[in-house]
């Protein structure tokens, strides 16, 4: 998507019963629109998001009932995801160098 740069409208979703794909979006700059998300039953996928470089907006997260995947982005840490604490797996492929895995 060339045009969508923030998730704005998303603000009272709770919980996603599966998966929650955010990829090739070449604007978006920001997840805050999901900032009361706790549960995501399914994956969480983040790929080919050209200028996304934090996880901010995900802080409610507490549980990815499947994997998170995350591909060819500019991330450079996984700031906003501090309260997760049931996940499935964490892979990265051609992602860009996490300064930090610190969450």
């Amino acid at each position: 998507n060339d045009f969508l740069t923030e998730t704005t409208g998303l603000d009272n979703l709770q919980s996603i019963g599966g998966d929650l794909l955010i990829t090739n979006n070449d604007r978006l700059e920001s997840v805050t629109g999901f900032s009361v998300l706790n549960t995501i039953g399914g994956k969480l996928l983040i790929f080919s998001d050209d200028v996304l470089d934090n996880l901010t907006g995900l802080d409610s997260l507490t549980s990815i009932g499947n994997d998170l995947h995350i591909r060819m982005t500019v991330l450079n840490s996984l700031e906003g995801l501090e309260n997760v604490d049931s996940i499935g797996g964490i892979f990265t492929s051609k992602a860009a160098v996490f300064k930090t895995l610190k969450a």
